[in-house]
């Protein structure tokens, strides 16, 4: 098969990780995969490495959101593909709005990767003419079910990267201090980043021997460096900034715990990816996400978002060889069995299969495509619609 993965960029996060994962598996399948999209990403080197193509279409100073859509949609129609997969959330919705010009002998499949309701009011863009949901986690299946009820939407949990034995010989057995781990972007709204010094905050006043790591960068880093500075225990806490998946790896199995307080998630592939390497997680309690990815009180410990005194009581918890040990080798064993890359790409080429294999009938189940789709400002550049608002705003004051 011929397969596009579209995005907006190939930039550092979960969406990233899961077309790389992905698309590997698909090549080493010897399929043809090419990822398209409007900015490169700091990621984008990283596609050679697992045998993708990447094609970047980068936005036209003045060009409409009418023109993107064609123009995404004559290429995709000249590389013949057979499958065409939309990444969602996305900042451009040229890949949502081309739906309506593709070829009707290609399949449509949109990957839902967020519980945000923007997420579902994209994928809502031309629904009619897409042919099915990949939701990455059981919530967000129930959310696209019951808000496209006319489309089927099937979950596929995403898969990661199994370390080899080598690798996890090198794990760090319990010792003291106990070393704790956040991997994650520096964004404060989903991931709250800012409860982690006072998580560490609790834990030292209760006299629990713990160091912090902070493995990521973002738009909310000055903002944690503030809430770090503030709780008197930054002494004990290491920022490295983002790091190559082998240093995060590593970084893995040599912490002990990982912390996730975030307010909400997709299907977070740290928390799997922490787990492979025999690092406990200590996670957020969110419905159909966390304790999907977590066997709490097996794998890992769940607490209610924001209570930080939750999360320091469960540090506690670990603070015990055998039981922190037991965790360990659970977490490894579950990922192993029930997460692997393999696991995964082997349900999505299943899918594709059957979609391409029955083509006629997906095409003729089909409905219409938005009947307005652009409105007026699809079809002017993004220059003059700025310089017409900023118009509007003057006239109105």
């Amino acid at each position: 098969m011929n397969i596009a993965l579209i995005h907006d960029s190939m930039r550092i996060g979960g969406i990233s990780q899961q077309i790389l994962n992905l698309g590997g598996y698909l090549v080493a399948q010897e399929h043809e995969v090419t990822v398209v999209s409007y900015e490169e990403g700091e990621w984008w080197a990283r596609l050679a490495d697992v045998g993708l193509k990447g094609v970047c279409l980068p936005v036209g100073r003045w060009e409409s959101a009418f023109q993107q859509a064609r123009r995404l949609a004559w290429f995709l129609a000249k590389g013949k593909f057979d499958v065409v997969m939309v990444f969602l959330p996305t900042r451009n919705l040229s890949g949502q709005y081309c739906l309506r010009f593709l070829p009707s002998r290609m399949i449509r499949l949109v990957a839902l990767h967020s519980t945000g309701p923007t997420v579902f009011d994209r994928a809502a863009i031309n629904c009619g003419v897409w042919d099915m949901a990949i939701a990455v986690s059981p919530v967000i299946e129930k959310i696209a079910t019951q808000r496209f009820s006319c489309k089927e939407v099937r979950c596929i949990p995403n898969g990661v990267t199994l370390p080899s034995d080598l690798q996890l010989m090198q794990r760090v057995d319990w010792l003291k201090p106990l070393r704790l781990l956040f991997v994650g972007r520096l964004a404060n709204r989903a991931k709250n980043i800012v409860l982690l010094p006072e998580i560490l905050r609790i834990c030292a006043q209760a006299g629990l021997p713990v160091t912090l790591t902070i493995i990521g960068d973002g738009q909310d880093r000055s903002l944690l460096e503030q809430a770090i500075n503030a709780s008197g225990v930054g002494h004990r806490i290491e920022l490295r900034g983002a790091q190559p998946a082998i240093a995060v790896y590593k970084a893995m199995q040599e912490h002990h715990i990982l912390l996730m307080p975030s307010n909400f998630e997709g299907f977070p592939n740290v928390l799997l990816e922490a787990q492979a390497n025999g690092c406990v997680p200590i996670a957020s309690y969110l419905p159909g996400v966390t304790d999907r990815g977590v066997a709490d009180g097996v794998t890992g410990l769940l607490a209610p978002p924001g209570d930080a005194a939750a999360f320091a009581h469960q540090v506690a918890l670990l603070d015990d060889p055998e039981r922190w040990r037991r965790f360990s080798q659970a977490a490894m064993q579950r990922v192993r069995t029930h997460f692997s890359i393999e696991t995964m790409g082997e349900q999505y080429l299943a899918l594709m299969h059957s979609l391409v294999t029955n083509i006629d009938q997906v095409a003729s189940a089909r409905g219409q495509p938005d009947p307005v789709l652009f409105g007026w400002q699809g079809f002017v550049p993004p220059p003059v619609l700025r310089r017409m608002r900023g118009l509007r705003r003057r006239l109105w004051r």
